[in-house]
């Protein structure tokens, strides 16, 4: 039983973290995009976390509904402000539903967007850093992501990791399910970040059409890293910037998620090979 809610268990031991002291020069607008469904104990903890931890104040949260139930929708309205609002949504994809919210609803004032799921907490500011090293790469940078952790503490991504192995590509985060002597250090040179927690330019996104919405399960957010890279941009993993993230939450509700994983893996793969990408 404790096997099966591992990753809703309390947490009794943080993970490494410090609290940051930054003051910025230039304060871009950030909209954060939030998809979920039905994950209310989730999304209250994530939207509980920035109000308690981020002091950057240009910022906006959109959450992203993809069919909830009405009683739901009652406790959203405990949560909504000028902030804070919520767009409904009968369907889910993960790209069409972010790139729907940005084509239709992110302000024109708007200058970065920041991915993030329903059942992330942050620890510290990871906005303000985040923003802080764009602000300082901002002309090379393509996406930036911090440090996320399982519900047991253990390191869930860290930057993405691929690699291919007699043709075979090998997808992973680095420092993967480590509970120590991880890295703690900004990576100017990562594969990747992870869509669960990814900042990135709105006007670079766009460049792309968004995310790629042939993807129908995950891995868009691998081939959008690649875009960037393949700019001949940095993507940027700061790993002082700490969240939790209770990974599979939603995704393990979901049927057939192994099969379409492989549909996923495949498109992938078509896309390193006709980009010639090395990896």
């Amino acid at each position: 039983m404790a096997e099966k809610y591992k990753d809703e268990l309390p947490i009794s031991v943080l993970p490494d973290f410090e609290d940051f002291d930054i003051e910025l020069t230039s304060k871009p607008k950030v909209t954060v995009i939030i998809p979920t469904k039905n994950n209310l104990k989730y999304i209250i903890n994530n939207i509980n976390s920035w109000n308690n931890v981020v002091e950057y104040d240009n910022y906006e949260i959109i959450i992203a509904d993809t069919g909830s139930q009405p009683e739901v929708f009652e406790t959203y309205k405990s949560l909504l402000n000028s902030r804070i609002k919520l767009i409904k949504y009968n369907y889910y994809n993960f790209a069409k539903i972010n790139n729907d919210v940005v084509k239709n609803h992110v302000s024109d004032d708007t200058e970065l967007l920041l991915f993030c799921n329903d059942d992330i907490v942050l620890l510290n500011d990871a906005l303000s850093r985040c923003v802080q090293i764009y602000n300082e790469n901002k002309d090379t940078v393509g996406t930036i992501g911090i440090r996320l952790h399982y519900g047991d503490s253990s390191i869930q991504h860290n930057g993405i990791t691929l690699s291919m192995n007699d043709d075979r590509l090998m997808i992973s985060h680095k420092d993967i399910k480590k509970i120590n002597n991880y890295s703690t250090d900004v990576n100017y040179n990562s594969i990747g970040n992870t869509g669960g927690f990814l900042l990135i330019k709105k006007k670079l996104f766009k460049s792309f059409d968004g995310f790629n919405e042939d993807y129908i399960e995950c891995l868009e957010d691998v081939e959008l890293n690649l875009r960037c890279k393949s700019l001949g941009l940095k993507n940027i993993t700061v790993s002082d910037a700490v969240a939790i993230h209770y990974e599979s939450i939603s995704r393990n509700k979901i049927s057939g998620g192994n099969e379409r994983f492989v549909e996923d893996y495949k498109k992938l793969l078509v896309f390193i090979n006709e980009n010639n990408i090395n990896l």
